[in-house]
């Protein structure tokens, strides 16, 4: 038996659930900004504030636009202490993707064992990473293979998305901690995910290949 679904956005809705698994297991918001409901059979806590809400949903968006060219490499959330200095950065790291409509449903059972897997790490990744950062903001980034990055732009596909283009990646002398928490492997995506965590210093920047475009996004704050 097959199903119709297309796998970027299979991936694009597990995404959502772990963006809000990492806000709420980082305490980037009080709890209470949060409500538990239930995915891939397990309790998930999804931020209810409006202005996240729609964040969140406008990344996704623009994360299935730039799907379309088969070219995104990595997602990452990355975590800013008060100063604005990167201190955690959460990466999706795609290798694969293809769009295929005909997944089998077995494969598609044993893809749900794998998110819950996944997201079970996140719920409790701070058992390997040190104390949350008070204080803190959050932002996206999207890394593009070059090909992709062209009809990105070429096609004004994010023309009402607000996303700046950054070319050059930032220098740093620290070095950072690594925590894999799962790879993923079908025929239709290979996923592999992993917490990159600094010194509490600077930013240690994630090095790619030359043919990496990253687009970022600015985290959304609670307003008080």
């Amino acid at each position: 038996m097959t199903t119709d679904f297309a796998a970027s956005n299979i991936l694009c809705e597990f995404l959502e659930v772990a963006v809000n698994a990492i806000l709420y297991s980082r305490d980037i918001y009080p709890r209470g900004s949060f409500d538990e409901k239930k995915k891939y059979g397990i309790p998930v806590q999804i931020c209810v504030h409006a202005e996240v809400r729609s964040y969140v949903d406008s990344i996704l968006e623009s994360l299935r636009i730039m799907m379309q060219s088969n070219g995104v490499h990595l997602f990452c959330i990355l975590i800013l202490d008060s100063a604005k200095e990167l201190v955690e950065k959460f990466v999706f790291e795609v290798s694969a993707l293809e769009n295929l409509r005909n997944i089998a449903f077995g494969d598609l059972l044993s893809l749900e064992q794998d998110f819950r897997s996944l997201l079970l790490k996140i719920y409790t990744c701070n058992s390997v990473m040190c104390l949350p950062v008070k204080d803190c903001t959050w932002k996206v980034e999207i890394h593009l293979q070059h090909a992709a990055f062209l009809e990105v732009t070429s096609k004004q596909l994010l023309k009402n998305m607000f996303w700046s283009v950054e070319n050059e990646l930032s220098q740093s002398s620290n070095s950072c901690s690594i925590v894999p928490l799962k790879s993923i492997s079908y025929s239709f995506l290979q996923l592999q995910m992993y917490i990159q965590e600094m010194n509490r210093c600077s930013q240690l920047p994630y090095i790619s290949q030359n043919t990496d475009i990253r687009f970022q996004e600015i985290g959304q704050q609670l307003n008080s």
